[in-house]
């Protein structure tokens, strides 16, 4: 080949790839994602991994009457060490017996030894008490006066208590079944107790939990692909979502197998965190990646790029989340703990589970992700169509032009909201409420409502130390007890065990009212020389209750703190952290108050006695963590545009115009994927998981779409403000 035609194909061959290079240069790949195909099958094992040992974590856990009490309280500690002490367990069954003739007829009586004898001789069972006597083993001492107590007001019911060992080698579960089987010739006879109530919560929990999720995953697939338009790409953010809640599984697992206690009550909220906050982190990627592509024309430079525009952006806000929520495990409450520690998982593993498996899934697909052609005018990107870009367009424009009046109608509005939570009744709850269709809770209604409340407001006195000489001394405190205005009945004590006094008083009213807990206040003030503790349901509640209220304002300084930390290292303002707390909690007080109108305001069918202490403490670092992370998605792109030098209303505009569709479609797929857990039967659940809808819609829509462009605007210049040592500070960090 002559020199001139080599040289003439060299030029052309030059030319040509010049042609084919991309617009832009793209970043070198991570060494990572450098053969995606292996990253795929490994991730693929450790996926299949995950499923095989994350899900018998729903088996292994089950809750327990010391979910929502504090463990180091003294009615707590006291119980543990009388149940020690006399070698009893602290399951707490009750059998409802119902009386077809009068409670003093002999053949009643004989009825009644029946049906008391053979349980005493179970293994494991310690007494059996009845309204004629106890049944010990073979043993039993008759009483010649029938115990009141024990019958109900109409004479209709009776009921009987099972103690059982301490000691014993059987589990829950058999017990009860050997229980009923005992129970089963004796037609109308119903199981409760706390034991039976723990029991028929622990498999209503697992139920909705298994039913939360097939109710949610058909409908955000829907959600979807109606936003995506492709089913690849709808599919993408299940699959790291599904990756995500198994990986929590597995690590919560592992906390549990080495000794640290969780509660299955955690576990619906902990799923619906896992799957909204990966299909968020998922749809910020892709929609950043479509930016991409359209920019540099590759799909390997534009995964490249948004990775390196993502991922700081994904982990501040795994960071914000972190530290909003990891201030839960300072109470010393089982179900806040396990909350917290859930929760952290969740959101550090929703982040890495985007980074590393959505840029493997793209770069697989390649350019074949974007080959679909569409004609002009049509649907724009990933389902964002024109009207709703003009929409995010048009309100954030108007917001920025009449900031005076979006300010004023958005905070009237809010206000509006907040109202209701004014009369919220907040307190403690029985756990007889929290399950609705149950035998347990059919026992706890009669006996709460035809019985004496002895049973659920007998508070237990326990004098350490007092020997069986003291008998006299032990008399003046019993007669102290019966002149307190509150206390009804006050039975005889004795030496039990171990130099252990106990005295049962019993109060006029029932389980979480406000007389039973200042009853125990008035107990535990009586004048004794030996050492006194109270210990029952009621006082665990108002030991609960004081660890709230002495650690709750810590908790909250610690997650406002974290929380604006992340967002100074993010934007560079010590005035953006502070006015976002600020924005979340108007918008916290406005979604409580709505829940308050729909628990307990408009339909009385649905409305709740109270809203838990406890519950509403996890609901509110909870939505505080969520909206913060769909404001970091908005101020760092805010940020971006004014780091390329657009005014401060045009960035604020620009900056909701890109993100306003994303973060209100991630909001619509995060109540999507929360609210399959709304059909819950489990009342802490259904209103927990309702309180985080509200909070997130709130925020995406009057808060994002209207206040936050106003108050930007108004505050101009000084939205960036930072003094000097500070910046000086956030640069030795970040650099």
């Amino acid at each position: 080949m002559s020199r001139r035609r080599k040289g003439a194909r060299r030029r052309h061959g030059n030319a040509r790839a010049r042609t084919r290079r991309p617009r832009e240069t793209a970043p070198p790949m991570p060494r990572g994602l450098r053969q995606p195909r292996l990253a795929a099958i490994v991730i693929l094992l450790l996926g299949c991994a995950a499923a095989l040992l994350g899900p018998p974590l729903l088996q292994e856990l089950e809750i327990s009457g010391s979910d929502t009490i504090a463990l180091s309280s003294e009615s707590a500690g006291v119980a543990a060490s009388v149940e020690r002490a006399a070698g009893v367990s602290g399951q707490s069954v009750g059998v409802l017996v119902p009386l077809h003739r009068s409670a003093r007829d002999p053949r009643t009586r004989n009825r009644m030894i029946r049906i008391a004898s053979p349980i005493a001789r179970m293994s494991d069972v310690r007494a059996v008490n009845t309204y004629i006597g106890t049944f010990a083993g073979a043993d039993r001492v008759l009483e010649q006066e029938i115990q009141t107590d024990f019958v109900s007001f109409d004479g209709r019911w009776t009921y009987l208590t099972i103690l059982f060992d301490a000691e014993g080698t059987s589990s829950q579960g058999d017990q009860l079944a050997r229980l009923r089987r005992l129970l089963a010739p004796y037609p109308g006879v119903k199981v409760g107790g706390a034991t039976v109530l723990v029991d028929d919560l622990t498999q209503a929990v697992r139920d909705d939990i298994r039913l939360g999720e097939i109710l949610s995953l058909p409908v955000l697939l829907l959600v979807l692909l109606w936003f995506f338009r492709r089913p690849y790409l709808a599919l993408l953010p299940l699959i790291v979502g599904l990756f995500t809640l198994l990986e929590s599984l597995v690590f919560l697992r592992l906390m549990h197998q080495v000794g640290i206690d969780l509660s299955l009550l955690a576990i619906a909220p902990i799923a619906g965190l896992a799957l909204g906050l990966s299909v968020d982190y998922n749809l910020l990627f892709v929609t950043r990646y479509r930016e991409e592509y359209e920019r540099l024309g590759s799909s390997r430079g534009a995964v490249i790029a948004t990775l390196n525009a993502i991922s700081p952006t994904v982990s501040m806000s795994a960071l914000a989340i972190a530290f909003a929520l990891m201030p839960l495990a300072l109470f010393p409450i089982r179900l806040l703990f396990s909350i917290s520690m859930g929760s952290v998982l969740c959101a550090f593993l929703a982040a890495f589970n985007t980074i590393l498996i959505v840029p493997v899934a793209l770069l697989l697909v390649g350019d074949r992700i974007t080959a679909a052609s569409r004609p002009a005018g049509a649907k724009a990107r990933f389902g964002i169509t024109r009207d709703r870009m003009r929409f995010w367009r048009i309100v954030p424009r108007f917001a920025v032009q009449h900031r005076r009046l979006t300010s004023l109608l958005a905070i009237s509005a809010l206000i509006a909201l907040t109202l209701p939570a004014l009369s919220a009744r907040i307190g403690a709850i029985d756990p007889s409420d929290l399950v609705v269709r149950s035998e347990g809770a059919d026992v706890a209604h009669i006996l709460d409502t035809r019985f004496r409340p002895i049973a659920s407001s007998e508070q237990y006195v326990i004098l350490v130390g007092a020997s069986q000489n003291d008998a006299v001394g032990v008399q003046s405190i019993e007669d102290r007890m019966r002149a307190l205005e509150g206390i009804r009945q006050v039975r005889p004590g004795g030496y039990v065990f171990q130099g252990y006094w106990m005295i049962r008083a019993a109060g006029k009213s029932g389980l979480g009212t406000p007389e039973s807990q200042q009853m125990v206040s008035e107990l535990r003030d009586v004048e004794s020389r030996f050492p006194l503790y109270v210990t029952s349901p009621s006082a665990g509640i108002v030991d609960r209750e004081a660890s709230l209220r002495g650690k709750v304002f810590l908790v909250f300084v610690f997650s406002a703190a974290g929380l604006c930390g992340v967002l100074f290292l993010l934007t560079n303002s010590i005035v953006i952290p502070i006015k976002m707390m600020v924005l979340n909690l108007i918008t916290l007080a406005a979604s409580v108050g709505l829940l308050t109108l729909l628990f307990q305001g408009i339909d009385p069918a649905l409305e709740s006695s109270v809203f838990d202490s406890g519950q509403i403490i996890a609901l509110v670092v909870i939505s505080i963590a969520l909206i913060t992370d769909y404001g970091v998605f908005v101020i760092a792109r805010i940020i971006q545009g004014h780091e390329e030098g657009l005014q401060d209303e045009e960035a604020i505009v620009a900056g909701l115009e890109r993100t306003g569709p994303v973060v209100s479609a991630a909001a619509i797929v995060f109540c999507v994927a929360v609210g399959g857990f709304v059909v819950s039967d489990i009342s802490v659940i259904k209103e927990m998981c309702v309180g985080m809808m509200l909070a997130v819609l709130i925020d995406a829509s009057i808060v994002r779409a209207m206040l936050i462009p106003a108050l930007m605007a108004w505050l101009g210049p000084y939205n960036w403000w930072i003094p000097p040592r500070l910046a000086a500070v956030r640069r030795w960090i970040v650099e």
